[in-house]
């Protein structure tokens, strides 16, 4: 024994459960030596090479072809190009927005940062930051606040929730963790060993290796985010802060809370003597809905979108947003989601791609039975034949008989789509600027796309013209001159090219001469301006008749300037009504390739029903199995028969039963139904049940089950 030595080290494979052995890992150079010659390719034989090589890349993408299979690779490949491209500029734009909204947030506790150190004395610095009732925002503010104080300053970003931190050694434990880059047994009493070249070791909840180690890697800041401080015990947060101010002459500690109430409650709630030890200042950041508006107009509305969402699904999001109260991310994944599907599953997106008007001949003959039998080239077809002219019926004929001429047509897609969308958009702005569109925007949105505006009467943009005074007009007609000169910024929506945009805008330009020249004179004249429409010039007439008093309203008579001032109303109304049309996105040509309204396939994903399915598949399990034993069952008229699984007929047992179960009866039940092995079944069936959160046990009485009401 004395002539053994211990073994100080270890190999890689002393812990491994099994080991693979090869016996010829050192012969490559052989195995190389027998490899047979490459043989050379004659021409037949190169075709079928290029051809497998193009299956190979093919099947490598995840896209399948379309068109019962007839698709050509280079189709699928330019349709997973196009979903990584479009996604990857909206993603970008979206991260983009929100890096912004709460950049004033982040500059504020920056600041604060920086000058606590000096004010803050004995204390320890804390920021209170008031998220708002949103619990599911607070991820998206505390990841962009570990990101800006890191990279403003070395420091440590420790994020501390409710759940993580039952009690203060699990909290000490997930601080250390996090500053050290440590993976501790949470649960466990490990010691930790830092490996700075010292042999001592610390309990993983002990503050003195954090110490420690910020010794040989100095930070000027370690922050500790408690990320819903509301859900915290009180006493458990009193006890961190109390014992994290105790270290703050060794360790630069910083407390962040995410206060969804008032600091007020909060303060009520922690002990005096921990209230005593903070030096505190109140932030106010940017609430949910602002985020989830500036994200809704610079992915969804914006000119420059590849792919327009229609009022259903639009609306089926911002319900979802404002019901289940979910984060930003959670639109950010249905609107990926939307692009993921409408990409992998129509064939006909490929005409998005700008290269396809150059006329590379990417289209095969099933795109174009596939264009001939979209419900806008119907639509499209009729309508022209409804309008019964020349051009129209040769427009109507080209189009079903005319390949080429179709072709044209799907070229000029992105060009229809951009004149629409530029279009709407301008309508939705001027709108806005008359007042007949009332916040939020998302929504006043979605009823644009829904339903059309009425050309007269309320909602309508003449009434709300009607109503405006000289000054209200002429601000009007400034901002509706800039949105088409200028365009509009936040939606990228470049400046009017058209020649009936061009019209428009001289006439406009002219009337707003008219009426502030209008205006001046009546100023200088030390009058007001009024027009017919306006409560002004209606007045009420009292006429007695067998002592009976009528009241009667008339319109008072108007002035020249009045006149003028009406004139100038009703024109630009009338003109502003016909410039616009009411065109419905679902009725442009071809608007099946860039506009996407299915709710079945969002729904089912990002608001899955799972009661129902439970329900559905226990109750008829051959709609899921398919089998004959499950068929002939007569469940549905109240007879459970021994050929169906094990869980189906406890499900069936369980629905006639009440709120308690004795097990025993139940048992009894499910024995004369199936003999064979009956027992193991038996508790299959029941552990099933208890899976899916039908059953639970029961604390009243140890020998039942109790149902598990769904919400």
């Amino acid at each position: 024994m004395s002539n053994e030595e211990p073994q100080s080290t270890f190999g890689q494979e002393d812990h491994q459960v099994a080991f693979v052995f090869d016996p010829e890992e050192n012969e490559a150079p052989r195995r190389e030596r027998d490899r047979p010659s490459k043989r050379r390719k004659t021409g037949r034989r190169a075709a079928v090479d290029e051809r497998d090589e193009e299956d190979e890349e093919s099947s490598a993408s995840w896209f399948a072809p379309l068109l019962n299979g007839a698709e050509s690779a280079a189709c699928v490949q330019r349709r997973e190009r196009l979903l990584e491209e479009n996604w990857a500029k909206i993603d970008a734009r979206i991260q983009d927005i929100l890096r912004d909204s709460n950049s004033a947030t982040l500059d504020e506790v920056s600041q604060f940062v920086n000058k606590a150190k000096s004010e803050c004395g004995d204390k320890i610095p804390s920021a209170f930051i008031i998220t708002g009732p949103n619990i599911a925002s607070q991820d998206l503010l505390f990841e962009q606040l570990s990101d800006s104080l890191q990279r403003s300053s070395p420091s440590k970003f420790i994020r501390l929730r409710s759940s993580e931190a039952t009690n203060l050694k699990n909290a000490l434990k997930k601080i250390i963790q996090d500053a050290t880059s440590k993976t501790l047994v949470v649960d466990g009493e490990e010691d930790l060993q830092l490996g700075q070249g010292s042999n001592r070791r610390y309990l993983p909840y002990d503050l003195e290796a954090l110490h420690v180690f910020l010794e040989h890697q100095p930070q000027e800041n370690v922050f500790v985010a408690f990320q819903d401080s509301e859900a915290f015990d009180s006493g458990l947060l009193s006890d961190i802060i109390t014992l994290l101010s105790s270290w703050r002459p060794q360790i630069p500690f910083t407390l962040l809370f995410g206060i969804a109430t008032s600091i007020d409650l909060l303060e009520s709630r922690l002990l005096k003597a921990a209230c005593r030890l903070i030096h505190g200042a109140q932030f106010d950041c940017v609430q949910t809905d602002t985020i989830l508006e500036r994200v809704f107009e610079g992915a969804v509305v914006s000119s420059d979108v590849p792919l327009r969402l229609g009022p259903h699904i639009l609306r089926g999001m911002l319900d979802r947003q404002r019901d289940q109260m979910a984060g930003i991310q959670a639109f950010i994944s249905s609107l990926k989601y939307i692009y993921m599907c409408h990409f992998y599953a129509n064939a006909l997106s490929v005409l998005l791609a700008p290269e396809t008007g150059e006329g590379e001949g990417i289209l095969q003959a099933e795109h174009i039975e596939a264009l001939r039998h979209l419900p806008s080239f119907r639509h499209e077809v009729e309508t022209a034949v409804g309008v019964a002219t020349a051009d129209s019926l040769q427009h109507a004929r080209s189009l079903i008989e005319d390949d080429e001429y179709l072709l044209a047509q799907a070229r000029a897609n992105n060009e229809r789509r951009q004149d629409w969308m530029d279009g709407h958009l301008r309508l939705l702005l001027i709108r806005e600027a008359a007042g007949a569109v009332q916040p939020p925007f998302s929504r006043a949105y979605v009823d644009s796309l829904s339903t059309a505006y009425p050309n007269t009467g309320n909602g309508s943009l003449t009434e709300h013209i009607r109503r405006m005074g000289s000054g209200a007009l002429i601000s009007m007609l400034r901002r509706i001159i800039s949105i088409f000169k200028d365009g509009e910024p936040s939606f990228h929506l470049e400046p009017a090219s058209r020649e009936q945009d061009a019209a428009l805008l001289n006439f406009l330009e002219e009337t707003l001469r008219r009426l502030e020249q209008l205006q001046a004179d009546a100023e200088s004249a030390g009058m007001t301006l009024h027009t017919k429409y306006s409560s002004q010039s209606k007045v009420m007439r009292t006429t007695v008749i067998a002592q009976r008093v009528q009241l009667s309203r008339d319109s008072a008579a108007l002035r020249d300037e009045d006149k003028q001032l009406t004139d100038i109303v009703d024109a630009v109304s009338e003109r502003l009504t016909a410039h616009f049309g009411t065109r419905r996105p679902e009725k442009v040509l071809f608007s099946e390739t860039w506009l996407y309204d299915s709710r079945s396939p969002l729904r089912d994903v990002m608001v899955p029903r799972p009661r129902v399915t439970f329900r559905r598949s226990l109750a008829r399990p051959y709609d899921y199995l398919s089998c004959s034993c499950c068929r002939s069952s007569g469940a549905e008229d109240g007879v459970v028969q021994a050929t169906l699984p094990a869980t189906s007929i406890l499900y069936h047992l369980y629905l006639e039963a009440g709120s308690l179960i004795n097990v025993a009866d139940l048992w009894s039940a499910f024995h004369t139904l199936d003999e064979r092995k009956a027992l193991v079944m038996f508790y299959r069936g029941l552990a099933e049940l208890k899976a899916m959160g039908f059953v639970k046990s029961s604390k009243k009485k140890t020998d039942h089950i109790a149902k598990v009401r769904w919400l």
